[in-house]
């Protein structure tokens, strides 16, 4: 987790030191675990240099100003206590969970913890270069606010002038938050699917796996006369599919899951007519096997799939299938492929 203190957001010189970094890193964890590849997205695979919300951490200030004062921290008695209460939560953090480069979110709550640590020590004896350095953290702020990649404050606010309307607004950024869907391909999308019957006020129910990028589906309830709802078929049971006239599953592969609450851990699904799960639980942190349901509580996924017969009594007709094979530069990244969606629509 101490390479995610080197980011480079909105410099560009990241890209040319990014080799070493991976290689530091990957050295270090293999000393550690012997298995390089343990975690998701274990790798570092890049150095930050975007203004991107999931992976923006500390800026160049990370490592050239916050891990030295994390580190010097520990030898004054007034600033030990909030360095040691850092570097504890890293190292409960690196035993908690397998390493991800989404941890950022926590680590950056752990340097709020000890914030102290900069603001008592810069306080003690001003300088000239503490001065230009507060300055800077000020800009970096301010950069950061008004040019986040998917939340460009002077963009929005360009765009709010022309219509003052809140949730059109607000939908706006949405978008920008995923337009890097068009890496996917299209079909993966749904939107291929979906965007012909997007009219006459259609009701579309969208069945998928985890993974799919089911916002630009969405999306075109905006711009359509039709309603667009992504519906999980762990909860099949309490759904109506005859109040639709479009329907999107997978075509023969079971469909995976991974978001439970509390009701789904209570409540798993039985196998009925309409769909049937089998859950998955992983075993010494490394081996999947099925679950019973006395289990769930150590569930990590569901593989789900609906009962073809079942849409077919509701009135539905096979209209099409898609394929949707995802982009092999996407495939290291997703857990799972569909090979083919299947589309079933209702006059």
């Amino acid at each position: 987790y101490i390479f995610q203190f080197f980011d480079f957001s909105g410099f560009t010189f990241g890209f040319y030191i990014n080799k070493y970094l991976i290689f530091a890193q990957n050295f270090i964890v293999k000393l550690s675990t012997g298995d390089p590849h343990i975690g998701e997205n274990a790798a570092l695979n890049f150095t930050n240099v975007g203004m991107v919300e999931q992976f923006i951490g500390f800026g160049i200030l990370g490592f050239t100003v916050l891990l030295p004062s994390l580190f010097a921290g520990l030898f004054d008695k007034k600033l030990r206590i909030f360095s040691i209460l850092f570097w504890g939560s890293i190292l409960t953090l690196s035993f908690s969970i397998a390493y991800m480069i989404y941890s950022i979110r926590f680590i950056t709550t752990f340097v709020c913890i000890a914030l102290p640590v900069l603001s008592l020590s810069y306080l003690k004896k001003m300088s000239i270069a503490k001065f230009f350095i507060i300055i800077f953290c000020f800009f970096y702020m301010c950069y950061a606010s008004l040019f986040l990649s998917q939340r460009p404050l002077l963009y929005l606010l360009k765009e709010y002038r022309k219509n003052y309307n809140l949730e059109l607004l607000q939908e706006n950024m949405r978008k920008l938050n995923f337009d890097f869907y068009k890496s996917f391909n299209e079909p993966y999308t749904l939107q291929t699917a979906v965007e012909p019957y997007c009219k006459n006020n259609n009701k579309i129910g969208l069945i998928t796996s985890v993974g799919y990028m089911v916002y630009n589906a969405k999306y075109l309830e905006l711009t359509n006369n039709c309603t667009v709802n992504i519906l999980n078929l762990e909860h099949m049971p309490e759904y109506n599919i005859g109040d639709y006239n479009v329907l999107v599953t997978q075509a023969s592969t079971p469909q995976e899951t991974n978001v439970f609450n509390k009701f789904d851990i209570k409540n798993p699904m039985i196998p009925n007519k309409k769909a049937s799960c089998r859950y998955e639980k992983i075993e010494d942190h490394k081996n999947f096997a099925l679950a019973e349901y006395s289990e769930m509580k150590k569930v990590y996924s569901a593989q789900c799939q609906i009962n073809e017969e079942y849409i077919k009594e509701e009135g539905f007709k096979h209209e099409k299938d898609f394929n949707a094979d995802i982009p092999e530069h996407l495939k290291a990244r997703e857990n799972e492929t569909a090979p083919k969606i299947r589309l079933w629509y209702k006059k």
